[in-house]
This record gives C-alpha cells, sequence and structure tokens, in this order.
C-alpha cells in the first residue's frame, strides 16, 4: 500500500466545531485523537484512538470493547470511514503545520 493511499484510508470527518476552526473536512486519524463512533453496533460511543492498524486498515479505540472466548476484553476494530474526529492530538509539529497550510474561512466579513 502506498503512503498516499494509507492516508486516504485512514483520514476521517471532523466534527463540525473542528470544521469550522481549522477549514477542513477531513484529518487524518492518528493514535490519541478523540472520536465518536457513527456506524455499527457501537454507534454514538466516544473514546480516544488507543492503535491504528495500517496493514488491515483498522482502527482500535478506548471504550470498545467485546468479550473474548477466554474471558477477557480485547478491542473491537474499525474502519475509518466509521468515525468522526472530535478531538485532534496536535502535540506533532507536522500536524500543526498542516492545520496552518489551510486559511480559515471567516463568515460574513461585511461591507458587500
Amino acid at each position: 500500500m502506498k503512503s498516499t493511499e494509507s492516508k486516504q484510508i485512514f483520514s476521517a470527518k471532523l466534527v463540525d466545531e473542528l470544521r469550522d476552526k481549522y477549514g477542513r473536512r477531513s484529518f487524518q486519524i492518528r493514535k490519541g485523537d478523540g472520536i465518536v463512533v457513527t456506524k455499527g453496533d457501537y454507534k454514538g460511543v466516544e473514546g480516544t484512538v488507543m492503535r491504528v492498524d495500517p496493514k488491515k486498515a483498522f482502527v482500535y479505540v478506548e471504550g470498545v470493547t467485546r468479550e473474548s472466548a477466554e474471558g477477557k476484553q480485547i478491542l473491537v476494530p474499525l474502519r475509518s470511514s466509521s468515525l468522526v474526529i472530535k478531538k485532534l492530538k496536535l502535540d506533532d509539529k507536522i500536524r500543526q503545520r498542516k492545520i496552518g497550510e489551510r486559511p480559515v474561512q471567516e463568515a460574513d466579513k461585511g461591507g458587500r
């Protein structure tokens, strides 16, 4: 899988507040992001990304677990298309730079 393909696979939509704030529709998911599940059995569950598996294209979220046959709690793999990013982890310089690349559009500057 090429790096451009993995970026597309692991990107998820942003919540409306973040979309307005950063001027972007979606962002690449990474460990530590706060997300909300929008589809499936775990719809509405909020949590933090614990792990991203690029080979299998799965995202593992804290709070989305099931019981294994041995009785242990295991993380359930989710696709990024069923997630919405609610909180971005901004401790990475590259990610901060990417946020600053696109100018934020201001609503009604007036004058017209």
